[in-house]
């Protein structure tokens, strides 16, 4: 979204999701280039964009990191709606990405990085399951099975025809139905 565009609160809500699902796909492609340096800052921006998109659900913006991540530590981490074992991996991410980027001389590990990746993941999973049940919306869980991040099965979901209502309706048995 541009700063001159208009859009709903679950827009900026999407879009930050997107943008961390764009960003973890980043990070892989990195990883798999032996770009590793890349692959942890496109790891933790992954995190970071979707811990923006839980504060976009609150109608809160931070313009600096340090606030977004002691914020939603304050809220998020503190009251256990998350776990806080992720929480220290929150932290310890975002350390790794400021090394790996201002370090001169830090050395990225394979396993480093893929610690940082599977760490983006699981935030990216745990807040978009903590939206689909805050927000109720169809839309958030289509784009859980679109990533086929739930429980590991990969779906491909296409609504199409004139009445896209019904084909919600539809939709949404089917994942009732699913178990």
């Amino acid at each position: 979204m541009q700063p001159d565009e208009k859009g709903t609160q679950k827009d900026l809500i999407f879009y930050r999701i997107e943008t961390a699902q764009s960003d973890i796909k980043a990070a892989e492609i990195l990883l798999n280039a032996k770009e590793f340096r890349g692959a942890n800052n496109r790891a933790y921006y992954g995190i970071y964009h979707a811990i923006s998109a839980i504060h976009a659900l609150d109608g809160n913006a931070y313009k600096r990191h340090k606030d977004a991540l002691a914020n939603f530590n304050k809220n998020y981490i503190k009251t256990e709606i998350f776990p806080r074992k992720l929480g220290r991996k929150i932290v310890e991410a975002e350390e790794i990405r400021h090394a790996s980027d201002y370090d001169d001389f830090y050395i990225v590990s394979v396993e480093e990085v893929k610690n940082q990746l599977e760490t983006a993941k699981t935030v990216l999973y745990q807040v978009k399951e903590y939206l689909k049940e805050k927000t109720g919306d169809l839309k958030s869980m289509i784009s859980v099975l679109k990533l086929g991040i739930k429980k590991g099965e990969a779906f491909h979901i296409e609504i199409t025809g004139e009445d896209e209502d019904e084909a919600c309706r539809t939709l949404e048995k089917m994942l009732k139905e699913k178990p």
